[in-house]
């Protein structure tokens, strides 16, 4: 839908979301809303597992330095996050 509305926002064409969500159902049946699924999630749980990793494996080398408080966590999720992003 979201992809469908933004392609439509381009064209100049006006429709929401529930219009759009209708159309989609009309036209491709209800398979048509999870259409673009598979690649969606093929590049989300690298990227998802990548992070919790990192998360654990900064957070187990940083407490021992500045303890298990919050500065251990803002740091590990600066790094989890940097470390999946740029994988």
């Amino acid at each position: 839908v979201k992809t469908n509305l933004k392609s439509r926002a381009v064209a100049g064409m006006g429709a929401g979301p529930i219009g759009m969500a209708k159309g989609i159902i009309e036209k491709q049946g209800i398979k048509g809303l999870y259409r673009g699924l598979g690649p969606t999630i093929v590049g989300i749980v690298p990227t998802r597992s990548t992070y919790f990793w990192a998360y654990g494996a900064s957070k187990g080398a940083l407490a021992p330095f500045i303890g298990n408080g919050p500065a251990t966590h803002v740091a590990s999720a600066v790094c989890a996050g940097g470390l999946s992003n740029t994988v």
